[in-house]
């Protein structure tokens, strides 16, 4: 996950919403002796009213002041930062940067300039600078409550700003990571609405999660319009939720919805009947058991330990049908890539670009066309020691299978399940289709709906999970002939199927193999539709 992850709307609020923040500290401290700059004690009422004047926006007001008091004090570091805040809202950054610096030289330790400098660098994708910038400030801030409230919005923002490639576990730590500056800023000042309004696009967004959490948002955001009656961008966010909390209301009416995180991902369950998600979690974990090559007591895991297992005809079912999509593919898709997969890190979360001899020897492992298969007692056997099975790439998709027929066992004929991408529609929403949003390949942009009734659809992009090396980007899915990420040109591939167990795999073999390849394979299966997105930079070179 990279910087185009994070919501696009996210940050433009966050931009604007900071304008507002850096005018408190200096209304923080009332004596001249608590102040930044320690000028002639007559100044200080002016300084209060022009920052009085800039906390309501009247910024015209608050420059006739600092104008006055530059002309008989052109080196009052005060009235130098305030006039370069001005000229900041003003969109004139690089003056702006060139006083908030002059200041710093007049008053090294002047916190003020520091954070507004930090800022600027942030919003200028600086973020190594930002950051150096902003614990300098901390540490300056003592006991400034709103000084260090500043730079904890400062932290979540940089936070919120920084690279990613980890998994859903760290996605979650991330996201918490964030929410805690956050939370830490509207404790220290609440007063301040700007850490009010900066925690509710938190809770509106959830940047690296799920969804968000519209109640939350709606109680902090409400928080800020009480301080600030006037803060306009709090008033437009408010509104904003409340609408999106009526939508989402009617909407949902009538259905029940749970989450869970399983299977290295979150599984999310909305149904008209409440038993729904207990029925699905159920066999989620069931099927987890039985195919984690992570988990000891699994199958899976005993297989590869062994080389040798009669394992149960579910296992047995998707091992079998693993190679026969192994087969169809031509190699694209295989599921011995466990060894692979160390080798690069992935499994451990150490992830290393191996060198060409480590990788040609782990390949003499890869191959399904190396697993024998007894039908008459489901004994799978391992030819080669040290190989090992990951079924990564249809798990998810079996799980959903066997959970949708649990859920028509149980008399239940609509469920949308959501197992991180993998998604299957069982029949439809009441009077109409599920509607899926098809995510595109950066950034949190739609690329389209579809409406769908009783069908799967599975999606496989190298821009969820990576890491890079030497700027170069390395996807979790590999081409099991090379031994190396799957480079086809394709960034994201969705399949429409009958059921999730092709799908899936179907998703993961046609990313590897490329948009004509891809294509071709898919029209080899009935009732299937596959969506490609292939890289633009790789045709234009």
């Amino acid at each position: 996950m990279n910087k185009e992850r994070i919501e696009k709307y996210l940050l433009t609020i966050l931009v604007i919403g900071c304008s507002l923040a850096f005018v408190y500290l200096a209304l923080e401290t009332k004596t001249p002796n608590q102040r930044p700059w320690s000028g002639p004690v007559e100044y200080s009422s002016k300084i209060d009213e022009a920052m009085d004047l800039l906390r309501t926006r009247r910024n015209k007001d608050a420059l006739a002041i600092l104008d006055k008091i530059l002309l008989s004090e052109p080196k009052n570091p005060d009235a130098i930062w305030g006039k370069a805040e001005i000229f900041r809202r003003a969109g004139q950054y690089k003056l702006a940067e060139l006083m908030f610096k002059e200041v710093l030289e007049i008053k090294p330790d002047h916190l003020p300039a520091l954070i507004s400098l930090a800022y600027l660098r942030y919003t200028e994708g600086n973020l190594k600078a930002a950051l150096n910038l902003t614990n300098q400030a901390f540490i300056l801030s003592g006991s400034c409550r709103q000084g260090k409230a500043l730079t904890y919005v400062l932290l979540g923002l940089i936070n919120s700003a920084r690279p990613f490639n980890g998994g859903v576990i760290a996605r979650i730590n991330r996201s918490l990571e964030i929410k805690s500056y956050f939370l830490r800023a509207a404790r220290l000042a609440p007063e301040l609405p700007e850490t009010h309004l900066f925690l509710g696009i938190f809770y509106l967004e959830a940047p690296f999660l799920e969804g968000g959490n519209l109640k939350q948002a709606i109680r902090e955001l409400t928080r800020a319009v009480e301080i600030a009656p006037e803060f306009s961008e709090a008033n437009a966010l408010l509104a904003q939720a409340y609408k999106k909390q009526e939508s989402t209301t009617t909407r949902n009416s009538q259905l029940y919805r749970d989450k869970r995180l399983m299977m290295g991902t979150f599984v999310e369950v909305i149904s008209p009947e409440l038993k729904a998600g207990k029925i699905v979690f159920e066999e989620f974990r069931r099927i987890e058991n039985l195919l984690s090559r992570y988990n000891t007591q699994s199958e899976i895991y005993q297989l590869n330990r062994s080389g040798y297992l009669k394992v149960s005809p579910e296992t047995f079912f998707v091992i079998k049908k693993s190679k026969e999509f192994w087969l169809a593919s031509k190699g694209a898709f295989d599921i011995t890539t466990g060894p692979l997969i160390d080798l690069w890190g992935f499994g451990k979360g150490r992830n290393r670009v191996p060198g060409k001899e480590e990788i040609t020897k782990t390949l003499k492992l890869i191959g399904s066309d190396k697993i024998i298969l007894q039908d008459i007692d489901s004994v799978v056997q391992l030819k080669i020691p040290g190989m090992k099975l990951d079924l990564g790439g249809v798990a998810k998709g079996y799980a959903l299978d066997c959970a949708a027929k649990k859920l028509r066992e149980a008399g239940i004929k609509s469920c949308l399940i959501n197992a991180g991408g993998q998604v299957y529609c069982l029949g439809g929403r009441p009077a109409q289709p599920w509607r899926i949003a098809i995510k595109a390949a950066q950034g949190n942009v739609i690329a389209g709906y579809l409406d769908l009734k009783n069908k799967c659809v599975a999606t496989s992009g190298g821009y969820e999970r990576y890491f890079t090396k030497d700027k170069k980007n390395y996807p979790h899915i590999f081409d099991p002939l090379t031994g190396y990420p799957a480079d086809s040109g394709v960034i994201s591939v969705t399949v429409i199927a009958e059921d999730g167990l092709t799908a899936d795999a179907l998703a993961t073999a046609i990313f590897v193999l490329g948009k004509d390849k891809g294509e071709a394979l898919s029209r080899q299966f009935n009732n299937v539709r596959a969506r490609i997105i292939e890289d633009t930079r790789v045709q234009n070179n």
